[in-house]
C-alpha cells in the first residue's frame, strides 16, 4: 500500500483503474476498490520489516530489506471478484 519511500503508492495515484496480467487475461480493478480492500487486509496486522524474500502466505504485509515499503500478496482470485472488468486474451487474438 506505500511505495519504496514509505509513501502512499500507486493505488493512491491519479488513475482509476490498476490493471493486473495475467497468461489469459487482462483484470482492471478500480484503484478505489483496490484501496478499501487493501486497507482492510492489512489493518491491524504487524508489518514484517527488512526480509529478503516475500512470504508464502497470502494477506500478510511486509517491507523488503531496503525500503520502506508496505506490500502484501493475495490470490488472483482476489482481484477478479473485485473486477469491474476483464479482458480475455485469448479471445482478443483470434
Amino acid at each position: 500500500m506505500y511505495n519504496v519511500n514509505g509513501e502512499k503508492g500507486w493505488a493512491y495515484g491519479d488513475s482509476d483503474y490498476i490493471a493486473f496480467r495475467t497468461s489469459t487475461s487482462i483484470i482492471f480493478v478500480s484503484t478505489d476498490i483496490l484501496k478499501e480492500y487493501g486497507e482492510k487486509i492489512i489493518e491491524g496486522k504487524d508489518t514484517l520489516y527488512g526480509i529478503k524474500n516475500k512470504p508464502k502466505e497470502y494477506y500478510k504485509p511486509y517491507c523488503r530489506d531496503g525500503n520502506k515499503e508496505v506490500i502484501f500478496k493475495c490470490p488472483t482470485t482476489d482481484m477478479i471478484e473485485l473486477s469491474s472488468f476483464i479482458i480475455d486474451l485469448k479471445e482478443s487474438v483470434e
